[in-house]
């Protein structure tokens, strides 16, 4: 089974116009195609909204805009099955992790280029490795070699410094 992964968040987030990192009832109403919204009503795609925001906080978080679409979550079965057997498997990236790829992606660009790598560098690692020895991680971490570093290389290398 897949487990989530940028393709999925990018698609979240292009409804949330507002970057609230949830979806309101008119992100919601707004990502319905024309010929839903001619053939139901605003009331009757709210009953839709209302059942895919499963916490009823009143907005729908990425892992339930993945189940409404038929996308795993970050509480798909297989981690499930990770955290009842701890030495099975690592886990996938959860929305904790993401919010903390984005955080570092200063310019919502969903990956980091290498001025965003070096900010995010602790001030006693900037102390005590050059700029050069800190570019050859951000290398080893741009594994399709484009410049930047995309969630999925992030994850990757979250996971190599947590081993």
């Amino acid at each position: 089974m897949k487990v989530p992964n940028m393709d999925y968040m990018r698609e979240f987030m292009k409804y949330d116009t507002d970057q609230s990192g949830a979806l309101g009832f008119d992100e919601f109403l707004a990502m319905q195609p024309p010929d839903i919204r001619r053939a139901h009503s605003d009331e009757e795609i709210r009953t839709w909204f209302d059942a895919a925001d499963t916490d009823g906080n009143g907005s729908i978080d990425p892992n339930e805009f993945f189940a409404m679409k038929g996308l795993p979550t970050d509480i798909a079965p297989q981690r499930r099955a990770a955290a009842a057997a701890p030495a099975a498997a690592p886990r996938g990236p959860t929305m904790n992790d993401l919010r903390e790829f984005m955080a570092k992606d200063t310019d919502f660009s969903m990956t980091i280029d290498w001025d965003e790598f070096l900010a995010m560098q602790p001030a006693d690692i900037r102390g005590k490795y050059s700029d050069a020895e800190i570019r050859t991680w951000f290398e080893s971490a741009d594994t399709d070699g484009n410049g930047s570093i995309d969630a999925n290389e992030y994850f990757e290398l979250k996971g190599r410094l947590q081993s």
